[in-house]
């Protein structure tokens, strides 16, 4: 369930409504918000997890795609029982955090100003230990090369920073997606339901591919 919010860019806002995970299994966290721009005149509400002592040296936890802080539930509470201050954002369009509606609301660049304005701006986190995953990391490491002040560490899981040499010159227009991306692309577009945990029989049904023999339990 999520509530709709209209506000003066013509696209929809969708918000989760407060309560959604309450009593979640593993995630006893309070919720927190920012306020960050959304690049359009408007506002998005960005959610975290803030555990542990207030003056502890911070350890900031970014998920990939499709994940949320319930990702680090583990990780959060163990590094909070021994001093550290864990924080978790929910990236914009996912978790707790405000969704924009439309698909061309998303970008690296926006989730990198969304992220670098939360953290760094409103939060003024400082000594920060990075933990990086996925889609997190593509996007903590351009926080990472464009605050490098504030980062003291970081951890890199599943993840890297795409590099090209800067002498050569991008193509003109629009760079189309090509390879498994644009197959991944495409059936998040043809399926009309989409769960993550059926993947693997969703992909071969679009890509055509064998599905492989889940492994025996141990």
């Amino acid at each position: 369930m999520t509530a709709r919010i209209f506000t003066e860019r013509e696209n929809e806002i969708l918000s989760t409504p407060a309560g959604a995970v309450a009593g979640l299994v593993d995630y006893p966290f309070a919720s927190h918000f920012v306020s960050v721009s959304d690049g359009e005149g408007g506002t998005l509400r960005v959610h975290y997890v803030d555990e542990g002592p207030r003056d502890g040296k911070p350890v900031v936890f970014l998920h990939g795609n499709p994940s949320w802080s319930f990702l680090w539930r583990k990780q959060i509470a163990a590094v909070a029982a021994r001093g550290y201050r864990a924080i978790a954002p929910d990236l914009v369009g996912l978790g707790l955090s405000d969704k924009p509606s439309e698909l061309s609301d998303y970008s690296v660049a926006r989730h990198v100003a969304w992220m670098r304005a939360a953290l760094i701006d409103v939060l003024d986190l400082r000594d920060v230990t990075l933990v990086l995953h996925d889609w997190g990391g593509i996007i903590g490491l351009r926080v990472l090369a464009e605050h490098p002040d504030r980062i003291a560490r970081v951890a890199i899981s599943n993840t890297g920073l795409p590099e090209r040499d800067p002498s050569e010159p991008l193509p003109a227009g629009p760079i189309e997606a090509g390879g498994p991306f644009a197959e991944f692309q495409k059936m998040a577009r043809e399926l009309p339901r989409w769960e993550p945990w059926t993947i693997g029989k969703d992909w071969s049904a679009v890509a055509g591919q064998p599905v492989c023999e889940p492994a025996p339990s141990l």
